[in-house]
């Protein structure tokens, strides 16, 4: 019973590492940048791109300054 908040703990670490991704094509993906922990926007890019046959390239980031709470990283595959 005493482990409870320690394993809670671990599991909500668990799942906000990585990157969200918010949209996908076969021309592109947007990827947030995970809020806790690290995770590798141009990894998850190039992952999926290499799916399609191509190479990610990063089109831009939109910001805090944009009214953005964490970055969101866009690629384009070509």
């Amino acid at each position: 019973m005493r482990r409870i908040p320690g394993v809670l703990c671990c599991m909500l670490v668990a799942a906000c590492a990585g990157g969200d991704v918010l949209d996908a094509s076969p021309a592109g993906i947007f990827v947030k940048e995970p809020f806790i922990g690290s995770g590798d926007p141009d990894a998850i890019a190039a992952e999926h791109c290499r799916q399609h046959g191509k190479e990610a390239v990063q089109d831009g980031i939109l910001h805090y300054a944009e009214g953005y709470f964490t970055p969101i990283y866009a690629y384009s595959c070509r």
